[in-house]
């Protein structure tokens, strides 16, 4: 069983964290408060303004504003 990590917030840090437990076999769920950031990496699957463009977050990473 996967270890399951939840992550407030989907700025440089809690995104670069998210990408590495990720990387370690980890379930991971990132929560962010701002909506449109949500959908923005829901849709490209990257963090502009808080990572390099070249830097892609995993499909497997949820990302949600609902702390549920």
């Amino acid at each position: 069983m996967k270890t399951r990590v939840a992550i407030l917030g989907a700025g440089s840090g809690g995104s670069t964290l998210a990408i590495l437990l990720h990387g370690n076999g980890c379930q991971v769920r990132v929560w962010e408060i701002d909506e449109e950031r949500v959908a923005a990496i829901a849709t490209t699957r990257q963090n502009t303004g808080f990572l390099p463009d070249e830097v892609f977050i995993p499909e497997q990473i949820e990302i949600s504003t609902d702390l549920a």
